[in-house]
């Protein structure tokens, strides 16, 4: 039976590269490209499914069109319509799309048109997807269940985007003790302490982000980030985020990160599966993809950082292509696929 996947890519630069890479024409092992992608690409080949390969900025979101697809097998560019997408394509894979927060408008409509019209699966599920896009659930979880289950939840509020610093200073008196980043963020984009920015860094920011919200700096996070991923509510993969020494800085820097693989605890393990479950019934929606995002205190106390449903990073880049983890995250990426076939 024939098995169709469409893999997202970052960008048409990026498609290039990847085609470069499966031609292995000259110069190609010096491509940069995403360890996860190119391994992907091989491992559903070898499984005999179809590969389909695209881009955000190549679909035609008002008139449902996919222009330019790449179709590896045949290595030829395809243009479907969303009827022709349906008869074709069994499983779109959204991991690939670059910056969420830079795409914000146009992966927003994009999951809404596959919510509403694709007729076959996306992984991570749309739904959750669209719902991940912002930190709203920060505010919306319940600090008492989750304390239940292991977790510690740090206060959050939120602001619009006309907030003006002057609000903000009336309400925080000591400001290098908190932390403000946009609810439509990632990767610490536009992540600073109060006491770092001022009215023209919220006027400037005003039209490129949805909103704020500011937290307690958590000093502990000196200590270490913890991430979990699950695949299919199955641990698949743990890493460590570590940071070099403060240097009066007040927030650590993604920069000076060194990240290293991890074993958690079983209660770690047991307690981020109970957390999957309760997101899922908060929102009546299947995860099919998750990363968990934590630090802990002196008492080794988990402390909810983020639970990143759209696109979630294995961040694998720093592994070299034949590391069994790599091989553990593609093998069961393809097991689930074929499950949900």
């Amino acid at each position: 039976m024939d098995k169709s996947i469409m893999l997202h890519i970052r960008t048409e630069e990026s498609l290039q590269k990847y085609i470069s890479i499966i031609h292995k024409e000259e110069g190609y092992q010096e491509l940069e490209v995403s360890q996860e992608v190119k391994c992907l690409i091989r491992k559903f080949l070898e499984c005999n499914w179809k590969v389909y390969l695209t881009t955000l900025e190549n679909i035609d979101i008002d008139n449902e069109k996919w222009n330019r697809v790449y179709y590896v097998n045949e290595d030829k560019r395809i243009d479907f319509t969303i009827e022709e997408l349906n008869k074709n394509i069994d499983i779109i894979m959204i991991r690939n799309v670059g910056s969420v927060e830079a795409n914000f408008d146009k992966l927003q409509k994009y999951l809404t048109l596959l919510i509403n019209e694709y007729e076959g699966k996306v992984l991570n599920n749309a739904k959750a997807m669209k719902k991940g896009m912002t930190k709203h659930y920060l505010m919306e979880i319940d600090p008492e269940y989750l304390k239940n289950i292991g977790f510690i939840t740090i206060p959050t509020e939120s602001f619009p985007t006309s907030v003006t610093m002057e609000e903000i200073a009336s309400k925080y008196k000591n400001l290098e003790k908190y932390l403000i980043k946009p609810i439509t963020g990632e990767l610490s984009n536009s992540l600073k302490t109060l006491d770092s920015i001022d009215e023209q860094f919220f006027r400037y920011k005003e039209t490129k982000v949805g909103g704020w919200i500011v937290q307690p700096i958590q000093e502990c996070i000196w200590n270490g980030e913890y991430q979990l991923v699950f695949i299919d509510k199955e641990l698949t993969y743990c890493q460590q985020k570590q940071y070099e020494n403060k240097d009066g800085e007040n927030l650590p820097q993604q920069k000076s990160r060194k990240i290293s693989k991890y074993s958690p605890s079983q209660t770690e393990v047991n307690n981020a599966k109970n957390l999957i479950e309760y997101m899922s019934k908060l929102y009546n929606l299947h995860i099919d993809i998750c990363r968990i995002d934590y630090i802990k205190d002196e008492q080794e106390n988990m402390i909810l950082l983020e639970f990143e449903m759209v696109n979630p990073g294995f961040f694998i880049g720093y592994m070299k292509e034949d590391d069994q983890d790599i091989k553990n995250i593609v093998d069961k990426l393809v097991q689930y696929c074929e499950k949900i076939k």
